[in-house]
């Protein structure tokens, strides 16, 4: 079972490394003591981390009597983030609530964070995208403006791509706001069949019958008609990732085929009545500007190329480290399931994403939380005890010793569910921190429901169940690994791993039996290679004295530890 536990609480760790992609500064302070009694604790190793807004820190006390060390680990997140952009680019299927969620939202921020420290920019899109209103001062002179802007309504079409590469190029243009202070929040339906960003939006026409004679169309239905590759979005199953996994590159490639001005959803062959061979020159098209109808199972159709292009935007994005917030209308949910399974699902790839909510009231609180604060509300710690080929350290799984302080005040840990609450519990019954222990794993997280805008330190204690044997000096690292995942789309951050000194001494040799003085040599004890003294020449009196001095010692080293004993330093 111990060898299970360590195999799974390395993966863990692995895990938890690798995902620490951000590159941090680390400080390490160090500080041995010089050995003493028995008794004494060992050394502890301290170190400190400080990542971009955030400072991390994590120390290890010396081991106590029962092989105990008392870990510290604290973190601030300071709410310096002030100076931000935030874009909304919004669809014709936002509705009212949504809007006013967002004004209410933008005022608060504006409380909040005083004026002229947040930028706003509005963008709507249909068939193109409209600017509808530019990167603005949030401010009490300004917020009519901003309101009205939010309240347009376009009609017709949904080129989701258009909107996404207006908000991106928005935020692009202001040099003056680094990239981790930019927000990008989209409100769409998902149901789309365009894409490109220029005056004249793109998509791909497929052939099919219809009423007895073929065309050629560009709309919201071809998903059903054909069958296509969006159809396995409507079971909900499939991520926007693993979409794109599955078929970016073939609709890549049929874009670059296919890809065709946009001007009306479907038109009819030159010749009426007929279900093969028929032409469409009439319309401007020529055979290969479109897929015709005998091979449109292979190929992709207009909605495809639309939610490929809109995905391909959301990735770029977030690849700029923007932050980017999706909300899924559910408008079309019934007709058109694979509009919002994409949108939803677009945090698979980056950012953060869902539904818009039926109580539409402070869904826009993740975003507050994150243009107000370095650490925002759902950001976690995730802490693995430590282990080696000779050693383990196990939590010590005892809520009278889990403590979390806050700018100075304690708070003590109460069993809820499974998992320890601290703190008093929100309107909603919600802690505002959450310690889950995993036994198996001897890893725990720790969540927080709050924004973190003071020092926060958890302390704990973990047991050194397992220790070396044989002997040498050693450093034994407490926690496998430890690191913050930062709500939204920061990188994780890892924490620092102390470690402890741990001493195994030689063991002392035995101590031969001290010789009499005055007992006289026996035949057995003779030796014949010393040469007597000389006569009338007694030996020194000082030589008697170092020998007795000497075997006193020995005895009393001996005393102290025969065999393999422990020797902890300070």
């Amino acid at each position: 079972m111990k060898n299970e536990r360590k195999g799974l609480r390395a993966s863990l760790g692995q895990r938890a490394h690798s995902a620490a992609r951000k590159v941090v500064t680390c400080g390490i302070a160090v500080a041995t003591a010089a050995s003493m009694v028995l008794s004494a604790p060992v050394a502890a190793f301290a170190a400190t981390t400080t990542g971009s807004g955030i400072t991390l820190d994590k120390t290890a006390s010396g081991l106590d009597e029962n092989n105990e060390t008392k870990i510290q680990l604290s973190l601030n997140g300071a709410s310096e983030q002030t100076y931000s952009d935030v874009v909304f680019v919004l669809d014709k299927s936002t509705s009212v609530d949504v809007r006013e969620a967002a004004k209410a939202m933008l005022g608060e921020l504006k409380l909040r964070a005083g004026e002229n420290k947040i930028k706003v920019g509005v963008v709507v899109f249909n068939k193109t995208a409209s600017e509808q209103l530019g990167l603005t001062d949030l401010n009490d002179d300004t917020y009519a403006q901003i309101s009205a802007a939010l309240d347009a309504t376009p009609e017709g079409g949904t080129n989701i791509n258009a909107g996404l590469e207006a908000g991106r190029a928005m935020l692009d243009a202001d040099t003056s706001v680094a990239a981790s202070a930019k927000h990008l929040v989209l409100v769409t339906d998902g149901v789309t069949y365009l894409y490109g960003t220029g005056e004249t939006p793109q998509t791909i026409y497929t052939e099919s019958p219809s009423n007895g004679e073929e065309s050629i169309n560009a709309g919201n239905d071809m998903s059903g008609e054909l069958n296509s590759a969006v159809a396995e979005l409507n079971d909900g199953s499939m991520t926007a990732a693993a979409w794109l996994a599955a078929h970016g590159a073939g609709i890549a490639q049929d874009i670059e085929t296919y890809g065709h001005d946009y001007s009306a959803g479907q038109y009819r062959a030159d010749e009426l009545g007929h279900t093969t061979d028929s032409t469409y020159e009439n319309a401007g098209f020529e055979e290969g500007d479109y897929v015709s109808g005998e091979i449109a199972s292979e190929h992709a159709t207009a909605n495809e190329a639309g939610v490929y292009s809109a995905i391909a935007s959301w990735q770029g994005i977030v690849g700029q480290g923007y932050h980017a917030y999706a909300f899924a209308s559910p408008r079309y949910q019934s007709t058109y399931p694979w509009g919002s399974q994409f949108v939803s699902t677009l945090s698979s790839i980056g950012g953060t994403s869902g539904m818009v909510p039926a109580d539409t009231t402070g869904m826009f609180d993740a975003v507050k939380s994150d243009i107000l604060y370095s650490l925002g509300e759902g950001s976690v710690v995730t802490d693995v005890m430590g282990s080696g080929d000779n050693y383990d350290f196990d939590f010590v799984n005892d809520p009278s010793r889990i403590t979390i302080e806050v700018n100075g005040q304690v708070l003590t840990a109460q069993e809820q569910d499974g998992s320890y609450v601290f703190g008093n519990p929100d309107s909603d019954g919600v802690y505002p921190y959450v310690l889950t222990y995993d036994e198996q794993a001897d890893s725990f997280t720790l969540t927080f429901n709050v924004p973190v805008t003071d020092e926060v330190v958890l302390t704990y204690y973990a047991k050194l169940v397992e220790a070396p044997t044989d002997p040498g000096d050693y450093q034994l690292q407490t926690n496998e690994s430890a690191t913050l995942d930062p709500a939204g789309d920061e990188d994780p951050i890892a924490f620092p791993d102390p470690t402890v000194d741990y001493t195994v001494a030689e063991p002392e040799p035995e101590p031969e039996e001290p010789k009499d003085p005055e007992q006289k040599p026996t035949d057995d004890t003779k030796d014949d290679t010393k040469k007597k003294p000389s006569k009338g020449k007694l030996p020194q009196t000082g030589d008697v004295a170092l020998a007795v001095t000497a075997g006193v010692a020995v005895v009393g080293a001996a005393s102290a530890g025969a065999g393999v004993w422990f020797k902890r330093r300070k």
